[in-house]
């Protein structure tokens, strides 16, 4: 990074799969040239960044900067794959400020059960169960209106959990229909977020606890 030319107005960049974290984040800000314009980063599969690192990088990124594009999912930073433009990373918030209760996020890219358990688990909050979820979406309706689309949920059949999938849309399905009660099994993109090649598999629906602390997911000042 240090060897930038200090004239360049354009940068792209492609540390796809790299082991860069936080620390490196603000590094890589702080050494851009300070008249750049334009910046396009592919942090896609970068697992050691999360919220504090994207922070440290708005903090440090050059004042001159009119377009800029990182690409962070697979990562562990909250609602990583929306901060695509210089707007939305400006008004970016991370996960640490959002308030205790249910939180939903559509995302670029499609998620299984166990993809969506584990970007719960990342940003130290929980998939929601399946009663507890309908109860929600009966009191308050479609959180994603207009659209198909199902979330991972954990259900209880009286004697094992359940993985069941939720309707949070209102389009094809109605607000609220469990997957395993009304089609008696599990989608085709259950275990493999790719299969089937649907389109109704992108939305993450997770609780976060009153007493949730963070642990790392935050941005420099204060503590996807």
């Amino acid at each position: 990074t240090r060897c930038f030319p200090p004239n360049l107005r354009e940068l792209s960049l492609d540390i796809r799969g790299t082991h860069i974290g936080d620390e490196g984040m603000s590094i890589l800000a702080s050494s851009l040239p300070r008249d750049l314009e334009v910046v396009d980063v592919d942090l896609t599969h970068c697992r050691g960044i999360t919220d504090r690192g994207v922070a440290c990088f708005r903090e440090a990124m050059p004042e001159t900067l009119n377009v800029v594009h990182l690409k962070l999912a697979h990562t562990q930073v909250w609602k990583g794959d929306a901060c695509n433009s210089l707007e939305a990373l400006t008004s970016w918030s991370p996960f640490a400020s959002e308030p205790p209760g249910l939180l939903y996020w559509k995302r670029t890219s499609p998620v299984s059960w166990w993809q969506s358990s584990d970007l719960a688990q990342l940003h130290q909050a929980r998939l929601m169960g399946t009663e507890a979820l309908q109860e929600i979406l009966q009191a308050q309706g479609p959180l994603l209106p207009g659209e198909n689309q199902w979330v991972a949920a954990c259900g209880f059949d009286g004697r094992t959990e359940v993985e069941d999938w939720i309707q949070v849309g209102d389009a094809e399905a109605t607000t609220g229909t469990s997957f395993s009660t009304a089609f008696g099994g599990k989608p085709v993109w259950h275990k493999d977020a790719q299969s089937g090649n649907v389109s109704c598999n992108h939305a993450l629906v997770m609780w976060k606890d009153e007493e949730q602390v963070d642990q790392g997911n935050g941005p420099v000042e204060e503590a996807p």
